[in-house]
């Protein structure tokens, strides 16, 4: 673990970074806590060092051991800002956090990361509601649209939809690179996504999470989904699956053979298998084999059947 920086009150220096570098090395080393803010003073030189060796003569204490004996290093930390935070830092953060929506931000978590440092600044008269409405107006597309009824539906605080975000944006780059499956959809509907691929899915309570190669994300009814995959999506997994918008449910049954002709476009709709005086029955058989729907035999389709094109040579 690297040693905190040394603070001075120079003028190229972070107090709130350093501040975190102390906070961070507590924590993830074995520094008694009774110890903390006498570490802490240990990592302060020039004006800063200054200043506490006047506090402890102050407090009527010859020894910084001593001294620092008397608080926390919360406590510690909170003179530190008292006296070396400079007044204009909130206004300049609350400048930067309200105008953080004019840069053009590429990555959910360098965003995060940035609003963040922003809000440690003290004195900052932010509402967590605000905080909320300007991250998601910085948020970069498309995970601004896809959040868009989320960021307003009162269901989240900050933190809360800034986690949601950064689910939404790790999800998106581990599926950008994975293998995808052609979305093919039945004979209903669907026509705004006809010919997108399927990058992931997920599988929940109420409703199917699909992302396409566009990286749109859409909530699809389960009632109204078909998917087919190798194995069931756990959180975050990536699987291959064909969703079948307003076509047959397939749920593991066995796929049927792939016709290699285009249905006849001048079949009758209605009951066409009573005038073609066959089942219902087997006019499905045919029709999922790519059977002829005349003679049942494959690699023609019924306009081209030799019993209806050629029907003497058929009876010889």
């Amino acid at each position: 673990m690297k040693m905190p920086f040394t603070f001075c009150n120079k003028k190229d220096e972070n107090l709130l970074l350093w501040i975190v570098e102390i906070q961070t090395y507590c924590k993830t080393t074995p520094v008694e806590p009774e110890s903390q803010v006498a570490f802490s003073t240990s990592c302060l030189g020039g004006e800063a060092k200054e200043w506490v060796l006047a506090e402890v003569n102050t407090a009527g204490f010859e020894d910084i051991g001593d001294w620092s004996g008397t608080m926390n290093l919360k406590q510690f930390l909170a003179k530190i800002k008292e006296r070396f935070l400079d007044k204009t830092t909130a206004d300049k953060a609350f400048d930067q956090l309200t105008s953080i929506g004019q840069r053009h931000w590429t990555s959910v978590e360098s965003l995060s990361r940035e609003v963040n440092r922003l809000l440690q600044v003290p004195r900052l008269n932010l509402q967590d509601n605000q905080v909320l409405y300007i991250y998601s107006r910085a948020l970069p597309e498309p995970i601004r649209g896809q959040l868009a009824a989320d960021s307003k539906s009162g269901k989240y605080n900050y933190r809360q939809f800034r986690d949601l975000a950064l689910q939404r944006e790790q999800m998106t780059s581990q599926v950008k690179n994975s293998y995808a499956s052609v979305v093919k959809y039945g004979g209903g509907g669907g026509g705004a996504n006809l010919g997108k691929r399927v990058l992931w899915r997920q599988k929940r309570q109420d409703h199917m999470l699909v992302l396409f190669d566009d990286e749109t994300v859409e909530k699809l009814p389960l009632e109204a989904e078909g998917a087919a995959c190798s194995s069931e999506s756990g959180k975050g997994e990536v699987t291959v699956v064909v969703v079948n918008k307003g076509g047959p449910h397939v749920n593991g049954m066995k796929k049927n053979k792939p016709r290699s002709f285009p249905e006849h476009p001048r079949i009758a709709a209605g009951k066409p298998w009573e005038k073609m005086r066959i089942t219902q029955a087997l006019w499905h058989e045919r029709m999922n084999n790519a059977q002829c729907l005349k003679c049942g035999l494959a690699g023609h389709v019924i306009a081209w059947c030799p019993q209806i094109r050629y029907p003497k040579a058929s009876n010889q």
